[in-house]
């Protein structure tokens, strides 16, 4: 066989993407098997995006595209994110949609980051933030979530050309305050440093949490890079239709990379993802509520009587617990889950932090309960 590139063996496999496609083959052979993997809402698309799905394909919205975008969609998203962050955006040179927020967060890094470069990423991360930088020949430099405190001491004495914000956090469920967004934008501001902000969680907060962007504040606009998209607010992971806001050399630097890797988003979705910016509203708040039924109710009362260590889901619809006892294989502990009581899980390992665990509670009550349950039977608890 001919030899492959290095850069291959430099890069992991989704270890969440790996894992989900491992449960799902288990359910194949065992219905009965439960998968609360995947970061992946369970309710369908709201009704009017369905019909506008269908309405575009009918009357004949299946062409290519501009690479950022139909007009009427950038002005929706613009629109969307003044009343969401106070932040006005031109649609023509400072917005554009992507296939999904994960190719929005590849393009931003590709247009910021040179070989050698360092970006600074909080753990516990998305699985693929660490293997797209390096992709783009940056490398990972990792803080953890607890020592938050100590990013300002690392921007004042690094080399770091970026960093990358998630708020809410896939896997901990962690909103960034905005008094720490706060902090961090004065530490920023006199400093060369892209932010990369994955706001794509932005609508699912819980209790007194709120969502800020560190766009928001004094000087910020100008240095950050935002990812949105339709995949969680609106239920349309499949759709793969995201957009990026930032500066108009950035979202142009994006577009031309964008020109050469996919054209364009898919015409339908982009369709799709306009209906549902416009009209949909009301279905976002119903099902973060369910979100958050599911977390008072179900969740937090399972994770208390379990006696597990856990991060406070305060946004997203993740539970993130440490697995009991010294030194746990995560890895082994949700094979065997799924192996023993068909249950699937993620194990830490994916988000940079070993020996923990990630549960999706985007699944009915009743599926969610009976999961729980299992898990629990697996704890010995």
């Amino acid at each position: 066989m001919m030899e492959l590139a290095k850069l291959v063996g430099k890069i992991q496999e989704s270890v969440t993407m790996a894992f989900d496609k491992k449960a799902k083959d288990m359910k194949a052979s065992f219905p009965e098997t439960i998968i609360l993997a995947a970061g992946e809402p369970d309710f369908a698309p709201p009704q009017v995006v369905i019909e506008a799905t269908a309405e575009a394909a009918k009357t004949g919205k299946t062409k290519y595209t501009p690479v950022k975008g139909i007009v009427p969609l950038l002005q929706a998203i613009g629109k969307h994110i003044k009343t969401s962050r106070g932040l006005e955006y031109d649609p023509v040179t400072q917005i554009m949609t992507t296939n999904g927020g994960k190719e929005g967060i590849f393009l931003a890094l590709a247009a910021v980051v040179n070989p050698g470069d360092e970006v600074l990423i909080i753990k516990p991360y998305w699985t693929s933030y660490p293997e797209m930088v390096k992709l783009v020949g940056g490398i990972p430099y990792f803080v953890d979530a607890k020592d938050l405190g100590k990013i300002v001491g690392i921007l004042e004495h690094s080399q770091i050309k970026a960093i990358i914000l998630n708020s809410p956090s896939n896997p901990s469920g962690m909103v960034i305050s905005p008094s720490e967004l706060k902090k961090l934008a004065q530490v920023l501001a006199d400093k060369n440093i892209w932010v990369i902000s994955d706001e794509i969680y932005s609508p699912i907060v819980y209790g007194a949490n709120v969502h800020a962007s560190i766009a928001q504040f004094p000087g910020m606009q100008e240095k950050t890079i935002l990812l949105d998209g339709a995949s969680k607010a609106y239920a349309m992971t499949g759709y793969r239709l995201g957009y990026a806001l930032g500066p108009k050399e950035v979202i142009a630097a994006m577009a031309k990379f964008k020109s050469q890797i996919s054209s364009c988003a898919s015409s339908i979705s982009q369709y799709a993802a306009l209906a549902a910016l416009e009209n949909c509203t009301e279905d976002v708040k119903k099902m973060k509520a369910a979100y958050e039924n599911r977390r008072n109710g179900i969740i937090v009362p399972f994770a208390k009587a379990a006696g597990l260590e856990y991060m406070e889901p305060q946004g997203a619809f993740y539970f993130f617990f440490k697995i009991p006892g010294e030194n746990p294989d995560d890895l082994k502990f949700c094979e065997d889950l799924l192996e023993q009581e068909k249950l699937g899980l993620v194990p830490g390992m994916a988000f940079g932090y070993p020996g923990w665990v990630r549960l999706s509670f985007a699944a009915s009550p009743g599926e969610l309960a009976e999961g729980l349950s299992r898990l629990a039977r697996f704890l010995g608890k």
